[in-house]
């Protein structure tokens, strides 16, 4: 890879695939830039973090100071920025009549005096600590933004070798694709270290969690909903593009000789996504339109509605489910639809498997029964979902044992249910008396989480 030294001014352009998209998704994403700058400044009014660094108008610092000090903490000016529209990589000071922004540092009490030290020394380890970034996205920052003086750290994140021009990222975790910071869609406020990092997604949660008990869970839903699209990011001559099915962003990046591409395989496209043939549009990613009868049911639209029954649960009890194992995953359809971090499932039927590999193939997927936990893929997982009618078809108890020291999420669909209570058939399968956290029920399923 040849890099040239130089940089072009930041720039920001962006063009909606259609005025159908744009009136969908414009007010969806406005919402979710207004929640995201509120839960900067609520993550550490609820202890999620020690530090946020936020941007207002210089007129309203007072205002900062006096909310800040009604939740305990402190509010300070950190430095006057010029305004920018959209995501910017750097900060520059504001030229002699340009409207600025206020960088306002909201610190919890106890941590302000070693977070004003850190900012005077430039101390930015300390700083990202303070912030809540993971120790690893932190030394990530060091060797790309710091050592490698990178403006846009796409590339570095998706492979750590400049030996090829293309990366497809098929594993992904939706928290760790920032792709979409351009426009404000991210869950983290910090760069990952990789599409996979671990740490990444249990900030996130943090957040989803402060989202949710704000009243804004359905926000942060849509939020995860979109870093689950497919984006590619392509670079060239300091000129970068980040594509996904509704939107395209142009913005300045690191300029190279070659065209880099990063392709993001999300498991999610939008109604209004555009038609083409090319990543990322649907026509060259469409998935198979049949997977419901190969889970047993009539149509998409009577699939759709028995998940919905098991995601409430679920949400009930943990609003960001993270890694899921599904056991008796079928084709794959339910985890792809729970999970928000990694993909697992165990289905004895091979055709069913197979369509589960095919539409994940980077997902963890067995075919074996699910009654032999010494098959089940190695986690860990933060949700393990089980139709309960699967520990009923034979005398083995292994899979009740393996189960019962940890939550599970039974499920039975209105085939198993047929005038018997789902709790009928959890205590057939020895697993009643257990704690339940969550329950949602309908005439096509019912579910129940147990501690």
């Amino acid at each position: 890879m040849t890099r040239y030294p130089n940089a072009l001014p930041d720039f920001t352009r962006t063009a909606w695939v259609s005025d159908a998209a744009r009136d969908q998704w414009a007010p969806i994403v406005a919402a979710i830039g207004t929640l995201r700058q509120r839960l900067e400044t609520d993550t550490v009014y609820r202890g999620v973090r020690m530090a946020a660094i936020t941007e207002d108008h210089p007129a309203n610092l007072t205002e900062w100071i006096l909310g800040a000090a009604a939740h305990g903490c402190v509010a300070f000016p950190l430095a006057l920025t010029a305004d920018a529209a959209a995501y910017s990589a750097v900060q520059r000071a504001p030229r002699p009549g340009e409207p600025a922004r206020q960088r306002i540092a909201v610190v919890q009490a106890t941590e302000a005096a070693r977070f004003r030290a850190a900012w005077s020394h430039g101390d930015d380890d300390t700083i990202g600590a303070l912030l809540g970034f993971p120790g690893c996205c932190r030394a990530h920052f060091r060797r790309v933004w710091i050592a490698d003086h990178r403006i846009d750290p796409t590339w570095q994140q998706a492979t750590p070798t400049d030996t090829v021009d293309t990366v497809e990222v098929r594993e992904f975790a939706p928290a760790c694709n920032v792709l979409g910071r351009w426009m404000g869609v991210r869950q983290v406020a910090h760069l990952p270290c990789s599409f996979t990092c671990a740490a990444t997604v249990a900030e996130a949660a943090r957040w989803a969690a402060v989202a949710e008990a704000i009243g804004a869970g359905d926000t942060w839903r849509e939020l995860v909903a979109m870093t689950r699209w497919p984006v590619e990011w392509s670079g060239l001559h300091g000129i970068g593009q980040i594509v996904t099915p509704v939107w395209k962003v142009i913005a300045r990046t690191d300029a190279t000789a070659q065209r880099l591409t990063v392709r993001v395989y999300g498991d999610t496209i939008p109604a209004e996504a555009a038609t083409g043939l090319v990543f990322p549009y649907p026509r060259a990613m469409a998935p198979p339109e049949d997977t419901w009868t190969a889970n047993g049911f009539a149509s998409r639209a009577a699939m759709t509605r028995a998940h919905d029954v098991i995601a409430q649960a679920v949400k009930a009890w943990r609003p960001v489910a993270g890694n899921v194992l599904d056991l008796g995953c079928g084709s794959g359809e339910l985890v792809r639809r729970l999970a928000t971090g990694r993909r697992g499932g165990v289905e004895r039927d091979p055709a069913r498997h197979a369509l589960a590999v095919a539409r994940d193939p980077h997902g963890a997927y067995v075919c074996a029964d699910l009654r032999d936990p010494a098959v089940w893929p190695a986690g860990p997982w933060d949700v393990i979902v089980c139709m309960v009618g699967r520990l009923l078809e034979s005398d083995d108890t292994a899979a009740d044992v393996a189960l019962c020291d940890r939550p599970v999420v039974v499920y039975a669909y209105a085939d198993w249910l047929a005038g018997r209570h789902i709790d009928t058939l959890i205590g057939a399968a020895g697993m009643g008396g257990r704690r339940v956290l969550a329950r949602a029920a309908t005439d096509a399923a019912a579910a129940v989480v147990l501690a």
